[in-house]
């Protein structure tokens, strides 16, 4: 359990600081989501990324019991497969994220939902 407790903290801090960073520079990031998505070996290496981060979280917390701990392996199988998806098909992945992301403030909605998986995993790694 103290694995999970330390995932659950490390994953709700960093979507804390993701969240908030969407929710209060929209812009910033919209521009910078649509450059990565001009620059094929960034898209590469943010596959490569996601997949050693999946896999670690799959080899280290491979947890299915009925417990909130079964988030975060959840969570690692879901980035696993991402990364996969982006190394293998590159393109078909690129189509996805610009049709995912045609509103003229896309990251409202991912802002708010990212906030609340932080406070979700934070709360069960500090408080819970």
């Amino acid at each position: 359990m103290a694995t999970s407790i330390f995932l659950a903290k490390l994953i709700g801090l960093i979507y804390l600081v993701l969240g908030v960073g969407l929710a209060v520079n929209p812009k910033y990031y919209h521009k910078m989501f649509n450059d990565l998505l001009n620059d094929t070996p960034l898209m590469y290496l943010s596959g490569i990324l996601a997949f050693i981060g999946g896999l670690l979280l799959v080899i280290f917390h491979n947890v299915w019991v009925e417990s909130w701990a079964i988030v975060i392996t959840v969570f690692g199988w879901l980035l696993l497969i991402k990364g996969a998806l982006l190394i293998m098909f590159p393109s078909t992945m690129k189509k996805i994220s610009r049709s995912l992301f045609q509103s003229s403030d896309p990251f409202l909605v991912d802002s708010l939902i990212i906030i609340i998986l932080g406070l979700i995993f934070a709360y069960f790694g500090f408080l819970a």
